[in-house]
Formats: structure tokens, sequence, C-alpha cells
């Protein structure tokens, strides 16, 4: 144990390399970088986002070391360029492709704003490059985010296995939200990542982003900049795993006129506030910070216990799904507080959705439970499959173009449910989708698909 807790901590100080206001200085960093090794260390830093500033700083440090040390700082650096070249090559698309949705959005009428690396690297001093490996943007509805996907994907955009399209709906509003993740198929520009309505957050947390919607952002450009905070403390939480790069967030808006009654009202509502706590203190541990901003962060600080620390080597998958059931049971407290079954109920999907590795498979028709959409709700996440990737993963071949069978069900103005039990299918856009709770597809609507 205590073994472990020494290297937690050599890892630790690596990341200085990229802190804003590092603690440790050359010495430290240059032992710790000779117990991980370069090439683990540059693993490390890339999981942290922060590949770019700290290769900065190797190269820094390289030019007046003695030599053995400037050899070890120069290969180190190799290693951060070849992670650091990834996102600065994305990055480089990041004009024409702000230009694309801009147009896009405008000939679409749809009101949109940027989120989190947009709106947050223009804060950082001159010549810290804050590594930005997406766009991030929020509209309002479902339905805008699948006016501005068709565009895109007329304009050759795909979308990502890994990430597939989803949506909910908030049993509070009845309003549909989600994300459609899109990409170019050579993973050469920014992926476009389209949230939609309140922000969610974890299992089944929803944080409407009220500053924005009221007119204080600036459409086409950043969310109000108290949302945007909220939103990068959310996007963590999902995670449950706290980054160097989100640190150097935190502690740039520590410089800002911040409304903390706001924040902490928009956390709370989504349940988040422990974490903001556990968030702040990584913001202490690792930063430099000066008495100024050590006094906001004591503004900033709930007073109530924090979420467990996360590791710094990467998110602990069993600490993440436990947190993860916690926060679900706490929200659904809120939401059923004389139903404690129904709360249980909901915890227990967490723990289904978080504790058990679900892999994209063919079950019997038999095995998979039917959408009840009239149903949806919070904790109840519809994921789509493309039908190219359903048959090309899961079959093989080509898909059989599908004819529309009418009448269809319209979830919304662009979406429209066709089919009954497991052979349901999910029409948006032009696309065809299979829709999926917990990854599994019926083999008989596959095959179907594929022409078997």
């Amino acid at each position: 144990m205590g073994q472990n807790v020494a290297d937690e901590a050599v890892r630790e100080r690596l990341l200085s390399f990229g802190i804003l206001q590092p603690r440790h200085g050359t010495p430290e960093l240059l032992d710790a970088l000779r117990q991980v090794g370069s090439r683990e260390a540059a693993d490390l830093l890339f999981r942290h986002k922060i590949s770019s500033m700290s290769r900065a700083t190797a190269e820094r440090l390289a030019r007046t070391a003695a030599a053995d040390d400037r050899e070890l700082f120069v290969r180190f650096a190799e290693h951060l360029t070849e992670r650091a070249s990834v996102m600065a090559s994305r990055w480089n698309s990041s004009a024409e492709v702000g230009r694309l949705v801009t147009r896009f959005a405008e000939e679409e009428g749809v009101s949109w704003w940027t989120m989190k690396g947009f709106s947050f690297r223009p804060l950082y001093p001159e010549g810290c490059r804050r590594d930005v490996g997406d766009l991030d943007v929020l509209v309002t509805t479902m339905d805008d985010a699948w006016k501005l996907a068709r565009r895109l994907r007329e304009d050759g955009y795909i979308y990502l296995d890994i990430e597939l399209p989803w949506f909910k709906r908030d049993i509070t509003t009845g309003e549909l939200y989600g994300q459609i993740r899109l990409t170019t198929p050579n993973r050469d520009r920014l992926s476009i990542d389209i949230h939609a309505g309140p922000y969610s957050v974890r299992h089944c947390a929803v944080m409407p982003l009220r500053r924005t919607w009221e007119g204080h952002g600036t459409p086409g450009g950043p969310l109000a900049f108290e949302d945007d905070v909220c939103a990068v403390v959310a996007n963590a939480a999902g995670d449950c795993f706290v980054t160097a790069k989100m640190v150097n967030d935190l502690l740039l808006c520590l410089e800002r006129d911040l409304d903390i009654a706001y924040v902490h009202a928009t956390l709370d509502h989504a349940g988040l506030l422990p974490f903001l706590a556990t968030c702040l203190q990584r913001v202490r541990d690792w930063c430099e910070v000066t008495p100024a901003q050590s006094e906001q962060i004591a503004r900033l600080t709930p007073a109530l216990s924090p979420e467990p620390v996360p590791p710094v080597t990467a998110a602990d998958g069993d600490v993440r799904c436990e947190v993860t059931v916690a926060h679900a049971r706490g929200i659904a407290g809120r939401l059923f507080p004389q139903d404690a079954g129904r709360v249980e109920s909901v915890a227990a999907s967490a723990r289904d959705a978080y504790g058990t590795d679900h892999p994209l498979r063919l079950v019997r028709e038999d095995e998979v439970q039917p959408l009840v959409w009239e149903d949806l709700n919070n904790w109840t996440c519809v994921r789509l499959v493309p039908q190219e990737l359903a048959v090309a993963r899961l079959v093989g071949g080509e898909p059989k173009p599908q004819a529309r069978v009418e009448p269809g069900r319209a979830l919304s103005e662009q979406v429209t449910v066709v089919g009954t039990g497991s052979g349901t299918l999910v029409h948006a856009i032009g696309d065809t989708f299979v829709p999926t709770v917990n990854f599994a597809l019926p083999d008989t609507l596959v095959a179907a698909l594929a022409g078997h």
C-alpha cells in the first residue's frame, strides 16, 4: 500500500510539467521523470490532456540542463510531441470547423453556443497551449441537434462507433435531451459534440444552463461564463476523474468575478457540489496558489463532504460505479421523496449501467426488452446504432436499403419511430438507427437490415 501511495505521489509531481502555477520545481520534476520513465510519463500527461504545455516545459528545461539531464528532457519532449501533434493537427482545423457550424446553424435557424475548450482556450496566457480535441456545441433542443447533424452528415461527417448518438427524456419537463457526436472519417478535423437541452450529468441528473438561455451567453460564441464553469465540472464528474487540464481551467476561473451563488445553485441542481469540493482540493494540491486565489477557493468550496479523490493515473472503474450509484440514489430521492422502492430501482439501474460491461452485441429477439417510448425518463439512455454500423460490425456486408414504413410514430419533429417491439427502428435526418438501451441488438432485425 505504501508503495502505491509513493508511486501516486511521484506521478502527481509530473503534472507540474503542464500546470499553470506548478507546485514542483526542476529537481523534483527531474527525479519524478527518472523514476517513471519518459514514455510512461508522456502517456500520463496525455491522459491529463496537457501534452502541449508539458512539451513546452520540457523543451525549456532542456535548454539549460546538464548534458545527461538534457538528453532525458529531450527524449521526454519527443514522446510528448507524438501526443501533442495529434491535438495540434486537429486544432488547426478549428477556424474552418467553426465557420462550417456557424453557416449551417444560421441556415437552419439553430441557436448555439460553444462550450469548454473553445471558451477556455483564449483565457490561457500567451505561449500556453490548451489542448482541444473537439468542438463542444450546445443547442436548446434535440431537434436543433438533428438539424445541425444533418448538415454535417451531408458535409461528410460520420457517427463514432465508440460514442453513439443518444437521448433521454426529462421527466420533470417532458423534453428530450441528449448528445450527437460526429467526426470526419480520417479524424483530420475537430470532432463536433452537439449537446442538446439541459446538460446531462452522470446517470440521471440534468443541469439547466439558465444564464445562457436567458441571453447572457454569446450566440455562436461562448456560454455564459458561469454556465461554462459548471459544464467543465459536470464533464469531469461523469468520468469521476480530475485532469490537470481541468485544474488549469478552474485556476483561471479564480481570476474572474464569478457569481458563486449561481454556480453553487446550478451544480447543486445536478447534485455536484461534493464533486466541486473535490476538484477545488485538487487545485490546492497541484497548484501554487496565491493568497487571493486561496481566498476565492475558500469562497467557492461548498460546506459539505467532498467525493472521494480520484487516482492521479486514471479513473477507477469500481469507484466510479459506487460514486455514480450513490449520486443516482440522491437524485432519485429528490425526484421521488415518498417512494423508496422507485429510488432503489433507479440506483439499481445505475449499478447495472456502470458496474457491468455492455459491449455492442447480437442477441435473440426474445432476449431484447422492447423500449416503451411512453416511459422514457432520465435514467433510460436510448442509444442509436447506425444501420451501417450494426450490419458491418455484427453481420458483415452492406446494409439493405430500407423503405420507410409509414405511418411511423413521431417522437419529435426530426425523429420517427417505425415498427414495434424488438423490431423497432428509428429514422432521423434520413439515417436509420437500431435503438438500444444496453447495447443488445435483436439478431433478426440486424439480419433483415443486411438483407439476409
